[in-house]
């Protein structure tokens, strides 16, 4: 019954009769996992580029963006790549391409580094060459990520991951080696984050996720990894930018000491419009049906672990996620996601952003045997309509190079998200906001801040999970501006659990409502 049910939430989605499907931009060949990578405007003409590369062919192609855009590379580089990014690292204001590479075909290989400098006519000649340090492993460059800016410098860092702890080959402890870009692109590691050998704590690249977390203007980082002493148990740690290049970990979450799988988080563009990037992560505990596998924790440091978001998966799990930036037009990140839907299959969902984010994809793609859907990425506005477009396909497999396929799809604006409760959306205020209540999970009490673009009758009210008021905080007439309520559980005799803290504000005809979820812990 309950995958019937699930079944027909599905066929029900609005999400089948969605937009996003204006095809502009097709490749056919072996383009490698995370080998769709965006360049930006190289030419300065207000088109997005893209880089392929492609894994049976070793070649790494720029293709420019345009209306129509260009399928013939303006650009070419025949090298077996380990791992390809992008990031400005002569401070032109252009990004430059990163390859770690091997020189042949033997895994054995020594990885090394190339760096071309962006810009209208790229030179195949690298700019910048550099070794692995001295007392690496062979596994040097096998994973590569760009950090906008840990250090509040403004240029952004590269770092680069060996799977073998420095002079101690094959202990495989993991070690991230991490190059500054300011004032100038520095060939020798400036610091480093590395396993722990006395507690055997093993870094991993796989999960390797960037982002400002608490808004503060700095990049945050996430690394997964494993404790092997006794029972094996993975965990998280995130790192918090700074200027003294602290790299203690802010926070380690282990799975073994909570309910949420912690490996699962990871760092995805601000979706809801509070200046904070947010958290995927996979559902746990009761607070979204069954088929909610995946939900959203909004971003904060330190982070609040209670989902804000549910996303209605289908009962499919999110393997691989993307910000493609935002997608149609009204103002939120977007989220670009694909899932694995059951028999080896994948398909790519897109889900937009708001405030609330809806729980349900706005559009779908692939499903085939094909694989269609494994391939997802972000590669900015590349026909120059002012709007972030959407990449997907197929890449090439993870042993072997694969026939695959990249696509790139329209944004489109057409589908904008409106703030749920609002009637007569012609105008809708543009600064109602309900803010996430502090503290929370809470006990006894808990604050609640909002704010109103005008005069408004105002009711705020706290409910419990079936709906019966608990509280009635606010009913009353508020100017515009910024408001406080304070919610002390301690004086309605409630017990432990989840409730809802409701806000409608009524002006003009119009009413407007928000929600926020609360956890009440004694």
């Amino acid at each position: 019954m309950k995958k019937l049910i699930a079944t027909l939430l599905f066929l029900w989605s609005p999400s089948v009769f969605a937009q996003f499907d204006s095809l502009i931009f097709e490749y056919d060949g072996s383009p490698a996992k995370n080998g769709v990578v965006a360049l930006g405007a190289q030419n300065h003409d207000g088109y997005d580029d893209i880089l392929i590369y492609d894994c049976k062919a070793n070649e790494a192609m720029i293709f420019l963006g345009g209306n129509p855009m260009s399928t013939v590379p303006i650009w070419k580089v025949h090298i077996i790549a380990r791992s390809v990014v992008a990031l400005d690292v002569n401070g032109d204001g252009i990004k430059d391409i990163v390859i770690a590479y091997q020189d042949t075909m033997d895994s054995n290989q020594m990885g090394k580094v190339n760096i071309y400098y962006g810009g209208s006519h790229p030179d195949t000649i690298p700019d910048i060459h550099f070794e692995a340090p001295k007392g690496t492993g062979h596994n040097f460059g096998y994973s590569t990520c760009v950090i906008k800016d840990f250090d509040g410098d403004g240029k952004s860092e590269l770092m680069i991951y060996d799977a073998d702890y420095p002079f101690n080959g094959h202990t495989q402890y993991g070690i991230f080696y991490i190059y500054k870009s300011n004032p100038v692109f520095d060939t020798i590691p400036y610091t480093t984050i590395k396993g722990d050998t006395l507690n055997n704590h093993r870094l991993f690249p796989d999960n390797v996720t960037t982002g400002d977390v608490d808004g503060d203007g700095l990049t945050d980082i996430a690394i997964t990894g494993s404790q092997w002493s006794g029972p094996e148990n993975d965990f998280i740690s995130f790192y918090k930018g700074n200027s003294q290049w602290n790299m203690t970990p802010y926070v380690t979450y282990y799975k073994n000491q909570h309910t949420f799988d912690p490996t699962s988080m990871k760092i995805i563009e601000d979706i809801n419009g509070d200046k904070k990037d947010d958290i995927l992560i996979n559902s746990y505990g009761t607070f979204y049906p069954y088929y909610y596998l995946n939900s959203i924790l909004y971003g904060n440091l330190p982070i609040d672990t209670i989902p804000k978001i549910g996303l209605n998966t289908q009962n499919s799990a999110i393997v691989d996620v993307v910000p493609p930036g935002d997608v149609n037009g009204d103002g939120y990140n977007d989220l670009l996601a694909s899932v694995a839907i059951g028999l080896g299959l994948r398909e790519a969902r897109l889900w937009v952003g708001g405030n609330p984010m809806p729980d349900l994809p706005k559009q779908y793609w692939g499903g085939d045997y094909n694989l269609y859907g494994d391939l997802v990425a972000k590669v900015g506005d590349v026909n120059g309509d002012g709007i972030a477009d959407i990449c997907l396909g197929q890449y090439g497999g993870l042993t072997a190079c694969e026939p695959g396929f990249v696509r790139i799809f329209k944004g489109d604006t057409l589908f904008k998200q409106p703030m749920t409760g609002v009637k007569g959306l012609n105008n809708i205020p543009d600064k109602f906001y309900l803010d996430n209540p502090y503290p929370n999970p809470f006990n006894p009490a808990t604050v609640i801040n909002y704010e109103l673009s005008m005069k408004s009758h105002v009711s705020l009210k706290v409910y419990d999970i079936l709906g019966k008021d608990v509280a009635i905080l606010v009913d009353e007439d508020e100017a515009s501006g910024k408001h406080e309520s304070r919610f002390d559980a301690s004086k309605y005799h409630i017990s432990s659990g989840v409730y809802f803290i409701k806000l409608t504000s009524t002006a003009k005809e119009q009413t407007t409502t928000a929600t926020k979820k609360i956890v009440l812990t004694k």
